[in-house]
C-alpha cells in the first residue's frame, strides 16, 4: 500500500500523466483506495440508518421528527453505496412510513399525498433497476416476462 501511495502521489504531481510510466500502478491503487473509501462510508452509514430506525420506531417520538428521520433515512440511501434496486426499494417503504405518519398521526393529506407520489417514483426505479439487471445478468425469458409487466404497470401513454 505505501508503493502504491509514493507511485500516486508522484502520479498526481507529473506534469505529462499519459507518459507516465507507473500509471497502471497509480490508476489501480486508486481504485483500491476509493473502494476501500466506499466500504467505510456505507458502514458509517448502515450506522446512522440503525439509529435513525429505532427512534422511528419508537412511539414516544415525535411524529414531526420522524417525518425528518425519514427525509435523512432518504438522504443517506444513495444508489452508490447500496446499489440501484436496494436503495430505490429501501426509498418506497420510507416513504409508505411516512405516508402512514402523515395520515394517521398527523391528519396532513397534503404530505402524505407528497410522500405517496415519492413512493411511486421509487417503486418505479427499483423495478426499472431490477429489470435491467435482469436483461444483464439473469435469464433472457425472465427479463422479457419482467420488461412486459413493467411496461404494463409504468407505461407513458393512456392508451387514448
Amino acid at each position: 500500500m505505501l508503493y502504491g501511495e509514493v507511485i500516486y502521489g508522484a502520479y498526481k504531481l507529473s506534469k505529462d500523466k499519459d507518459n507516465f510510466p507507473y500509471k497502471d500502478i497509480a490508476k489501480y491503487f486508486r481504485k483500491k483506495q476509493l473502494k476501500q473509501e466506499k466500504k467505510i462510508e456505507r458502514e458509517d452509514r448502515i450506522e446512522r440508518l440503525r439509529k435513525l430506525d429505532f427512534y422511528i420506531d419508537d412511539p414516544q417520538t415525535d411524529p414531526v421528527k420522524k417525518l425528518g428521520m425519514i427525509d435523512e433515512i432518504i438522504d443517506l440511501m444513495q444508489e452508490k453505496y447500496f446499489g440501484p434496486i436496494e436503495a430505490n426499494k429501501t426509498k418506497r417503504n420510507y416513504c409508505k412510513a411516512a405516508v402512514k405518519i402523515c395520515r394517521e398521526e398527523l391528519f396532513d393529506k397534503h404530505s402524505a399525498d407528497r410522500y405517496l407520489m415519492y413512493a411511486n417514483e421509487y417503486a418505479r426505479r427499483a423495478d426499472k433497476a431490477d429489470l435491467e439487471w435482469e436483461k444483464r445478468h439473469g435469464d433472457p425469458n425472465k427479463a422479457k416476462i419482467k420488461e412486459k409487466l413493467y411496461m404494463q404497470n409504468y407505461r407513458s401513454d393512456t392508451g387514448r
